[in-house]
């Protein structure tokens, strides 16, 4: 039997799902640069929307803060799109170039997000996901972002091999915080949901995990963790025992 624990708290485990955003990889640190080149492409667009106001940040010297219940941190790319669009829209624009502008912008800044790369580990991720390995853990990834983005952000930080599937919003009918992607992570793992736990960033990851049934949803970051079943700053705080030598 394998035991993931933190502090006091202890469960038995099979499996881990992974959101990726805030907390595989660090998000201000790669989504503060990809919304900087967005809202360059986006003004002048026609009007002066709030962008600000619609993707949940604000400005702090020469980056943004998100908020983690916002937009930003928790919509899919398709979302996203739409919720820009419709600010476009409200300022005037039919709905279809609205649509066409914001989705060819969003494009663009992928391209540039490509040569930069500005992808930083959580604290003590690369660690933690060699002590599952070891551990014989299996692990997955369930992720608002587009699975094949997803699968290039992990190998950009050279982890891509640690995971056995990677679940995008594009790969089910009903992205975060419903249950869908847990259950499809688990499936591809070979798992009931109850023998996994989730760790995200987000409320939208709790509810996700509790929704599917999984045996706990640990949050990990500066959020509200009210729902979650253990709060953490960083993977340091994860102990493994079992499935060979205890470490933590």
């Amino acid at each position: 039997m394998i035991n993931l624990y933190s502090g006091s708290a202890s469960w038995p485990v099979r499996g881990i799902i992974f959101d990726k955003d805030g907390t595989i990889l660090d998000f201000q640190h790669m989504w503060g640069r990809w919304t900087q080149i967005l809202l360059e492409k986006l003004t002048g667009f026609g009007g002066e929307p709030d962008w600000h106001a619609a993707l949940g940040i604000r400005a702090a010297g020469d980056t943004v803060v998100h908020d983690p219940d916002g937009p930003l941190a928790m919509a899919s790319n398709e979302q996203t799109i739409a919720i820009l669009a419709w600010h476009l829209y409200r300022e005037g624009l039919p709905w279809n170039r609205a649509v066409s502008l914001v989705s060819q912008a969003v494009m663009e800044t992928n391209r540039e997000l490509e040569e930069l790369r500005p992808v930083q580990p959580m604290p003590g991720l690369l660690s933690f996901l060699e002590r599952c390995r070891e551990a014989g853990i299996k692990m997955a990834v369930a992720t608002s972002d587009d699975t094949a983005m997803a699968e290039q952000h992990l190998e950009w930080l050279g982890i891509r091999r640690y995971f056995q599937a990677v679940v995008g919003a594009d790969r089910v009918k009903r992205g975060k915080p419903h249950p869908d992607m847990a259950v499809l992570a688990c499936l591809e793992l070979g798992l009931q949901p109850e023998e996994a736990v989730m760790i995200g960033d987000t409320k939208a990851d709790i509810q996700m995990a509790a929704e599917a049934g999984m045996k706990a949803g640990i949050m990990i970051g500066g959020a509200d963790s009210s729902g979650a079943s253990a709060h953490i700053l960083s993977y340091d705080s994860l102990g493994i025992s079992g499935g060979g030598e205890e470490n933590g």
